[in-house]
């Protein structure tokens, strides 16, 4: 059954990196690299994870975060950085739960 929610895409991608917030791949981790989802968030990892994926699954919160106030804030470039490097963009992390939604239209 298709959920009307959830975006649909036109065709099948291969490999899709994640990016949680916060922490970092699991293979940065076992290399001892310092570097972080954060990281591979930026223009500079987003054209480095193009070198080897097909897109990028991105937390909601590096698309569009919140203000220190919990509100939703001012949208990021990850979305067009991701796609000048020929990235797909699936957003996650999207659970039907009061705590984790902006203020804004909570209930």
């Amino acid at each position: 059954m298709r959920n009307p929610a959830i975006p649909q895409l036109h065709h099948r991608l291969n490999l899709v990196q994640l990016l949680n917030f916060g922490g970092q791949p699991y293979d940065f981790t076992v290399t001892g690299s310092s570097r972080t989802h954060a990281d591979l968030a930026t223009a500079a990892g987003l054209a480095e994870i193009a070198t080897y994926a097909d897109g990028a699954g991105a937390n909601k919160l590096y698309i569009i975060p919140r203000n220190a106030d919990g509100t939703l804030g001012t949208p990021t470039s990850l979305a067009a950085d991701a796609r000048a490097v020929g990235l797909e963009v699936v957003m996650s992390n999207f659970p039907n739960e009061n705590l984790t939604q902006p203020l804004v239209g909570s209930s």
